[in-house]
């Protein structure tokens, strides 16, 4: 594939923590009152959304159960602002305000406080995060850059993933999914652990079934996966609240790879397997003081064996972090903390991937502080900054600046902030042969495209300039706007190199094409949400949003995946309860023209729909329909090596069933 490969796609392109108590019935809320939801991403601290100085949005558990959706990566398709394509099987290309990729390095992801990045391509591995959607409290998007509170890559936006207690989870429950393209089925228990704690633990499994390639047959991408794992909950009369949880999945991901050959055609199209084992052990520990004082605490470390057609991975990763809030007069809420993580690397060498050192060990160490200002009864301001030093590029600085002012039951907020973005691994270190095709002029000599990694690359940055608007009129009609303006400085590019022959049969001549910080975007967007509850037990939700990243680069072999968004896209949610034990919904998707090189994804339309019946409090049943309008159509093409699959129609029912 005419492609400059993954280590370009690589250059272009926290915290938070379930709420104890039971659980509170949105669906039973008004417009209003969820204006008043609250949520901490924006602040890390307990806030409304209508107060968040930021563009934010909350899919909670009761979005997740009627969707009819499985996956936390389907589940951000309803967010405004997020571009969402599935690649084939369970790989996924997802970022905020562009650059989609499977390797979206501008996008923070975080699971209960932890990380979900890793540093060898500087994105997420959204094929192993197969939660159960009910163990989910809610997830929080931030759309645009976080890296102020949440750190590096924080670019894009913040993804926070924020599971329920062990209290809210008790007793037994049985999930099952049966499916023409997949079956799941999920186990959970939670009982008490003395007079102040909670326990649960569940065991799940997951296989998906192979997509269609495009222009028909089957494209070899079918998925399966366990995972097991637990969370303990612990309170003490101290004020005392300590958290534990762990998990251990392991997988295997299908797909049909392309890889550069000497030989013609050129290229091959060849299947291969995917194993993807991960284990992780997560520790938060929160204290109460005086005067609304705060302390916290938080430890993880995780591991990653990937062994994979581009390159395997084998990768263990220790974090702690602290954390407090406190009130510093009337006027003055400060949050302030720091962090150090160590990870390490073992890698294996493969026939598409050379690098020099294949063990690495990396350490980050970061400070922030965070004040938020009281200047009037409605007008706050809060200012605040992060410092990292990192072994790829030293000690960098993410400071914001924000301004809120409260209307009614709404906000109008602006910001000016600075994230950035680390080299990866990859981009770093490797160099990749990406394209071969025979020498014009009738040599017989084969010419390979091979893009070298630079470890002199600084720290891609992003200057953000943003604004919105939130408001409610009455109890039936919300709407929520925001607007953007993004400098993007220090973009990785690349730059020729002087050819090299190496004699052999055939003679290859390398066309080499190194990366370095040579490009400037300049980016803006609006995202305008509403939410409408035209009569009792009806809720219509839309979304529309715009984005333009400029002009894309003319040379199209060489083409950074940010000339691959789709300017466009919207969204509808209609959600009817026809009585108490029924539930409808429709969710309708229209994603634009993908500039795809080289072919270019159409514009398409997708629709879902689920119906779910109460039959008792202690059973569910649903049946969903996905892709209603088309037997199958394209998300995403452009990846390196993973051959792109068109995702069919199809139709699942479930049962849950607790006791």
């Amino acid at each position: 594939m005419l492609f400059a490969g993954v280590l370009l796609a690589c250059a272009g392109g926290g915290e938070v923590w379930a709420e104890s108590g039971a659980d509170a019935d949105l669906t039973q809320l008004s417009l209003e009152e969820l204006m008043q939801v609250e949520v901490r991403s924006a602040a890390r601290r307990e806030q409304p959304i209508s107060e968040a100085a930021a563009a934010i949005d909350v899919i909670t558990r009761e979005d997740l159960a009627r969707s009819g959706i499985t996956t936390v990566a389907e589940a951000l398709r309803m967010v405004p602002g997020m571009q969402v394509a599935q690649i084939a099987g369970g790989r996924w290309a997802i970022s905020a305000r562009g650059f989609p990729q499977r390797s979206a390095n501008k996008m923070l992801v975080l699971q209960d406080g932890r990380s979900l990045y890793t540093p060898l391509f500087g994105g997420v591995y959204w094929e192993s995060q197969d939660l159960s959607l009910d163990d989910i409290e809610r997830i929080e998007v931030i759309r645009g850059p976080g890296g102020t509170l949440w750190g590096a890559n924080a670019v894009a936006g913040v993804v926070n993933i924020i599971t329920r207690s062990a209290a809210q989870t008790q007793g037994g429950q049985v999930d099952l999914v049966a499916g023409d393209e997949q079956v799941r089925t999920h186990f959970r228990y939670g009982a008490p652990v003395g007079s102040r704690g909670h326990l649960r633990v569940f065991a799940q499994g997951t296989a998906a079934d192979t997509q269609a390639m495009p222009g028909g047959g089957q494209a070899f991408d079918g998925w399966d996966q366990w995972a097991a794992g637990f969370r303990a909950d612990w309170k003490t009369g101290s004020g005392n609240e300590i958290t534990l949880s762990g998990s251990a999945s392991d997988g295997t991901f299908d797909g049909l790879a392309n890889r550069a050959s000497l030989a013609p055609p050129f290229s091959e199209q060849m299947p291969f397997s995917q194993t993807l084992a991960t284990q992780h052990l997560l520790g938060t520990w929160t204290r109460e003081g005086q005067g609304g004082r705060q302390d916290r605490w938080q430890f993880f470390v995780d591991r990653i064996d990937r062994v994979a057609f581009e390159i395997d991975e084998d990768r263990f990763t220790a974090d702690v972090e602290f954390q407090q809030m406190r009130s510093l007069g009337e006027r003055h809420s400060l949050v302030w903390g720091g962090g150090a993580r160590m990870t390490t690397d073992s890698l294996a060498e493969s026939a598409v991937i050379r690098i020099p050192d294949l063990k690495r060990d990396d350490y980050l160490y970061s400070a922030f502080v965070q004040d938020e200002i009281q200047l009037s009864e409605d007008t706050r301001l809060i200012a605040g900054a992060k410092w990292e030093q990192n072994d790829y590029t030293g000690l960098e600085f993410q400071p914001s600046l924000r301004l809120t002012h409260r209307v009614g039951p709404g906000s109008l907020w602006a910001s000016a902030s600075r994230a950035i973005q680390l080299p990866s691994r990859l981009v770093s270190e490797t160099e990749i042969d990406v394209a071969a095709f025979p020498d014009p002029g009738g040599s017989g000599a084969v010419n390979v495209i091979s893009v070298i990694g630079n470890p002199e690359l600084k720290a891609q940055n992003l200057h953000a300039y943003e604004a919105g608007l939130r408001r409610c009129s009455g109890r039936e009609f919300c709407f929520d706007l925001a607007a953007f303006y993004y400098e993007f400085r220090d973009v990785t590019s690349t730059q020729t190199l002087a050819p090299e022959v190496i004699p052999g049969i055939p003679v290859r001549v390398t066309l080499p094409f190194l990366l370095v910080n040579g490009r400037e975007i300049d980016a803006h967007g609006v995202e305008l949400s509403a939410n409408w509850s035209p009569v009792e037990n009806v809720r219509v939700r839309g979304w529309y949003a715009y984005l333009d990243l400029g002009t894309p680069p003319v040379n199209p072999l060489l083409a950074p995946r940010d000339a691959f968004h789709a300017e466009h896209h919207a969204h509808l949610r209609i959600q009817v309860d026809p009585s108490p034990r029924w539930s409808i919904d429709l969710l309708g998707y229209y994603v634009g023209r993908r500039p795809y090189v080289p072919q270019p994804v159409q514009s398409f339309t997708r629709v879902d729909a689920n119906v779910r019946y109460r039959v008792q409090d202690s059973m569910t049943v649903s049946i969903a329909v996905q892709n209603a309008l088309d037997d199958r159509h394209l998300e995403y093409t452009g990846e390196s090596f993973i051959v792109s699959s068109e995702i069919e129609r199809s139709a699942l029912a479930r049962v849950i069933w607790a006791f």
